[in-house]
């Protein structure tokens, strides 16, 4: 045999030297092969210089703002009536809610929730300055709604791909208060 001939290695060591080359550099980046994170799905909406994520399964439909039918008597954060495509529903302004000045010259959105038709509540609408649309982000840590009081309607925070944070919102403790209180059951029923 020529030399040039004894002097290659085999394919099969030539082979097996190639895959040890690739696992040694995919196990150099282990971000790769790890899984990834779970995301949750929100439509962030934001209130003057406050963003605030709302499940996006929750909400029906974003429309402008327009006009509403005030309450006497309501409190602040519930700007009244509006009415959409044959349902009426009660307004409340994230602003009010949680003591942000809203942006006076935006004219805003509002946000139709789904209807629980079970349960007979009230449909709701919640206003914010602008829809910043749909995102995707991974869930708040733990350490971040344990430092929230007991109830609270802000379950966590969350940081969008652009590095701004967005308060989490849990719609059931946010509408409770203004859910009509049930009727007692009465006796010896």
């Amino acid at each position: 045999m020529p030399k040039t001939l004894q002097s290659l290695p085999s394919l099969a060591h030539r082979a097996e030297r190639i895959l040890q080359e690739r696992t040694a550099a995919l196990a150099a980046r282990p971000a790769l092969l790890a899984p990834a994170a779970p995301k949750i799905s929100l439509l962030a909406c934001a209130v003057g210089a406050e963003l605030y994520g709302l499940p996006i399964a929750a909400v029906a439909q974003a429309v402008p703002q327009g006009p509403c039918a005030r309450l006497p008597g309501a409190p602040p954060a519930l700007l009244g009536l509006f009415g959409q495509a044959g349902q009426v529903f009660c307004v409340l302004d994230l602003g009010a809610l949680f003591g942000q000045p809203g942006d006076a010259a935006s004219p805003g959105h509002f946000l139709l929730l789904r209807h629980d038709r079970a349960a007979g509540a009230p449909r709701f609408a919640l206003r914010a300055d602008r829809v910043i649309g749909a995102v995707r982000v991974a869930p708040p840590d733990e350490s971040d709604e344990e430092a929230r009081p007991a109830g609270s309607p802000v379950t966590g925070h969350a940081r969008l791909d652009d590095g701004r944070l967005v308060a989490l919102l849990a719609l059931d403790r946010l509408l409770l208060p203004y859910l009509p209180a049930p009727f007692p059951t009465p006796r010896g029923a």
